[in-house]
């Protein structure tokens, strides 16, 4: 195999390599390294060995258990030097399959994480994993506490839903118009500006539905969408005030890491409550509260998000979670950023192999 011998690596950097191992093993695989890392002389060569986990709650028989479940099954993240002595230290642990690249061990790239950014809900999840909201059981809650108070905002007093929202497909400028036009009295907004000639509009039925003809009379192709209110609009500025409220309840660090706002399609670290320019002022869990908050009634600017993604540099995206939804979107909207999905074992592996194929 194609690696350093100890004595030739120096100071040399240690990076991230992927394991793959065999299923239901991880665990006591990653022990064992780290056993056998520790009875061995070669220790400076290695860092940390990962199983990256979640804590999930589970009902069984009416009782909830916490369960911890692991976010990539059949795989442990080593940090090291590769030399043929840490290549063989960690090829020859018991239930280690092989590095993924086989005999060709191929780092994880920094540059893989230069940002994040999530849509809608998912800004929620992107904040988490960066360590803005400080654990998954706070990111858990907020999420949770986000639909229902969403939920609880679209409702009039009778308990009925008065709010939806439609997908429309064509110029967005025309979309602009026929909202205009469609508002009257009501409340109407462009909502989700998903894609070039994608936007979702959300508002009350009344001004929904009359955004829904005048659009057809337009040429305009617009798809009602099986909602439960009207996310992302004025409407929700009851559950904006109590998401501030209960952010705040939470340790919220702010941090340099770019993850991309919903809310201005910048990196949330360059808010300021009170609209200022000058970031020299630190960044305070106020204002993360105010960007998180007031994003459930103001729209998602996704086409602006991925556009500043390319202008930060980034040619390449991985989107995690079911479906292949963003990662098209993404194709839309700048067709020089490949996406790849991860939603499963099979398809993290197929990503890593194929990114691992064109960085080497």
């Amino acid at each position: 195999m194609s690696t350093e011998t100890a004595q030739e690596t120096g100071a040399q950097k240690m990076r991230w390599y992927t394991v793959h191992v065999y299923s239901s093993m991880e665990k006591s695989v990653q022990r064992s390294i780290i056993e056998r890392i520790g009875r061995s002389e070669l220790k400076d060569l290695f860092g940390e060995v990962l199983l990256p986990i979640e804590k999930v709650e589970e009902n069984r028989n009416g009782r909830k258990f916490e369960t911890e479940r692991r976010m990539y099954p059949g795989y442990v993240f080593v940090e090291m030097v590769m030399t043929e002595e840490t290549w063989h230290l960690i090829n020859s642990t018991p239930r280690v399959i092989e590095f993924l690249g086989n005999n060709h061990p191929v780092p994880l790239s920094d540059a893989e994480i230069a940002a994040m950014a999530g849509f809608s809900l998912g800004e929620y999840a992107a904040l988490t994993a960066a360590g803005v909201i400080s654990g998954i059981a706070d990111g858990v809650e907020l999420m949770e506490h986000r639909g229902r108070y969403m939920g609880e905002a679209g409702r009039n007093e009778a308990g009925e839903n008065i709010g939806t929202m439609a997908a429309a497909i064509g110029d967005p400028a025309k979309v602009r118009e026929c909202v205009e036009l469609a508002r009257q009295d009501g409340i109407l907004v462009a909502a989700n500006i998903n894609a070039p000639t994608q936007t979702v509009v959300s508002g009350d039925r009344e001004a929904v539905a009359r955004f829904t003809e005048i659009a057809k009379e337009a040429r305009l192709r617009v798809t009602p969408l099986a909602v439960g209110s009207a996310f992302h609009s004025p409407m929700m500025s009851p559950a904006s005030e109590k998401m501030r409220s209960l952010i705040l309840t939470k340790k919220i660090t702010p941090c340099d890491f770019p993850v991309y706002s919903n809310l201005t399609a910048r990196p949330i670290s360059e808010y300021r409550r009170n609209g200022a320019d000058d970031l020299s002022s630190p960044q305070t869990a106020e204002d993360i509260a105010d960007a998180m908050a007031l994003q459930l009634m103001s729209p998602v600017q996704w086409v602006k998000t991925v556009e500043n993604l390319k202008a930060q540099g980034i040619d390449t995206v991985i989107e995690f979670g079911p479906g292949k939804t963003l990662s098209g979107l993404v194709k839309n909207i700048v067709k020089t950023i490949r996406p790849y999905n991860v939603e499963n074992a099979e398809s993290l592996e197929n990503a890593l192999s194929e990114l691992c194929r064109r960085d080497s």
